[in-house]
């Protein structure tokens, strides 16, 4: 699968481990969710407090089945699989069916129709913007958030860095509004002025991704599947968010593992960029827990199962 520069990180070092064999016990829900969608949801059982496990780009719920067997004696647990994927629904690949906020209702839809109550939410990688889009909208929805690996920009937006994902979407959007503005002056005026305090962010990133694609060869003109068109439309549809209101834990592959490409100029840049925002989130949300693993995987509960395993128990046990 491929995706555009957006999230080149995941394309680096998001190749998913190989899964072990399916044998968990669960059942499987589909889950109404919107218009003539449908979602997976996996049900492991469990008593106690209900948690959540939300998946990377490109992978199923079922990603989780070992995992979220270490939880089912303290907490009820299921999975769930967003649109597009899996045996979930695939609506058609536009920006308003995979836009972030559009994801984050997916899962409060989930957690209304199974009647979930305050359950901690988990999500890997891109569920990272899942997660703050729940959290910063419907904090009364949640007992917690936990960022495994997730704390990207589209999580958690550092001003001061440029992402052409992000900025290109912001941008995108106000200049979308801007003519249903000219009955309002003043109105047009602050949105013009916004989108022009965008631009060098833009601008920068623009010429991050030419500097990343220098030299690399041309590929021959391909089709991409409608799974790669929708993600594309996640990668590019992403809001600023900023800290929610509520318990958080953010596990974090820091420094990553990332060979054979560490010494490379452009991934010196993707981790100091993501020490500058761990940093800042830290700052921000005092009441925040932020773990850093050196030398994990992307896949931060495989490649450090022990560890992720006890904060997350550690994290869930202070909240009740």
């Amino acid at each position: 699968m491929r995706y555009t520069a957006g999230l080149l990180l995941c394309l680096l070092l998001a190749i998913p481990a190989l899964a072990a064999p399916d044998t968990t016990a669960h059942q499987i829900r589909m889950v109404l969710v919107d218009k003539n969608v449908t979602l997976e949801v996996v049900d492991w059982g469990g008593s106690g407090p209900p948690l959540i496990f939300l998946a990377g780009l490109g992978d199923t719920a079922h990603g989780f089945d070992v995992l979220a067997e270490k939880f089912t004696a303290k907490h009820h647990v299921y999975g769930i699989t967003r649109r597009g994927f899996g045996a979930s629904s695939m609506p058609p690949p536009t920006d308003a069916n995979y836009d972030a906020d559009r994801l984050g209702d997916d899962v409060l839809a989930v957690i209304d129709a199974l009647h979930i109550q305050k359950p901690v939410i988990a999500g890997h990688s891109i569920a990272g913007e899942e997660l703050s889009s729940v959290g910063t909208r419907h904090p009364e929805k949640i007992a917690g958030l936990i960022y495994l690996d997730s704390l990207f920009q589209y999580a958690f937006a550092n001003p001061d860095q440029a992402d052409l994902a992000l900025d290109s979407a912001v941008v995108r959007r106000d200049l979308d509004r801007m003519f249903d503005m000219q009955n309002d002056p003043a109105r047009w005026r602050a949105l013009i002025a916004a989108v022009q305090a965008r631009l060098p962010h833009l601008q920068t990133a623009l010429q991050q991704t030419s500097d990343t694609l220098a030299g690399a060869p041309d590929a021959p003109a391909i089709v991409e599947k409608p799974v790669e068109q929708i993600g594309d439309k996640i990668i590019t549809n992403p809001h600023r968010y900023g800290v929610a209101p509520v318990p958080i834990l953010a596990i974090l592959a820091m420094p990553r593992r990332c060979q054979p490409n560490c010494d490379k100029p452009f991934m010196q840049r993707i981790m100091a960029g993501d020490a500058a925002r761990a940093d800042l989130f830290e700052k921000t949300a005092p009441h925040a827990r932020v773990v850093r693993i050196a030398n994990a995987s992307h896949y931060i509960w495989r490649s450090n199962e022990a560890q992720v395993e006890q904060e997350m128990d550690a994290f869930m046990d202070g909240l009740h």
